[in-house]
């Protein structure tokens, strides 16, 4: 288990504005806002499931709900489970919380201990009436849950699919706002060499630009195409090892 009280002073973390919703996301992303919103009660289900393909977002979308709601000084709870057993007082730490997130519910689908802790973390948010936001790769009623109780909860608040962003200039955009986040200039013609150099998935694109960063940083050098291309080259791509594309360059 996976249980973290957000320290977002530990690195750059990606806000609401971050998100590049493309046309299809634009709904969700406003529910989302409309929970984070300052002194404002949402009228709407106390919790809002996301689900959709890896690389869509949906990690992003709950870690920035976490920061918007810290950031008035609300405390947040962010939980990637694990087959591991549930220990007992994650819930009660959660439970107390102005905003609890869980991520990658599938991977506890079909272990009932996990799925009874979970709906009673459910129960004891809607009970306080503070928000909680899941998130699972397909929709709540295909998991292979046990729990028909859980699978009710995670279905009857306002369910979202993520979509994956669906042109170039959606993708661009996406990478200058992770630069503007990560607090370093990236120009345009070098984020669109990118492009034209990586598959269009946004973990690669986004995994990629991060070491490019390090690497400016370490190297003392400005992110142009030139220092990209030279970073891409180097030692035969041993900065992409771990990258799940063949060659990237001519």
């Amino acid at each position: 288990m996976r249980q973290l009280t957000i320290d977002f002073g530990a690195g750059p973390q990606p806000g609401l504005a971050e998100f590049v919703p493309g046309t299809q996301n634009l709904e969700l992303l406003h529910a989302i806002q409309r929970l984070c919103k300052p002194g404002v009660q949402p009228q709407q289900p106390h919790n809002i499931h996301l689900w959709g393909l890896p690389g869509t977002g949906k990690t992003h979308l709950l870690r920035a709900a976490c920061k918007a709601l810290s950031e008035q000084g609300l405390s947040v709870s962010y939980l990637e489970p694990t087959q591991d057993p549930p220990d007992g007082g994650w819930l009660n730490d959660m439970a107390s919380h102005s905003l609890a997130c869980v991520d990658a519910i599938e991977r506890i689908a079909g272990n009932r201990a996990w799925e009874v802790a979970l709906y009673d973390l459910h129960e004891r948010m809607r009970d306080r009436k503070q928000p909680l936001l899941s998130a699972s790769r397909t929709a709540p009623g295909t998991l292979p849950l046990q729990l028909a109780d859980l699978a009710s909860r995670l279905g009857g608040g306002l369910v979202y699919r993520v979509h994956l962003l669906q042109t170039d200039a959606e993708r661009l955009q996406a990478l200058l706002l992770r630069a503007r986040a990560r607090s370093f200039t990236l120009p345009e013609d070098t984020a669109r060499f990118l492009l034209q150099r990586l598959p269009r998935d946004m973990p690669t694109l986004c995994t990629l630009l991060d070491r490019i960063d390090h690497a400016s940083l370490s190297a003392g050098r400005h992110v142009t195409v030139r220092f990209v291309r030279d970073y891409l080259l180097e030692a035969g791509g041993k900065h992409t090892e771990g990258l799940t594309y063949p060659g990237i360059l001519p």
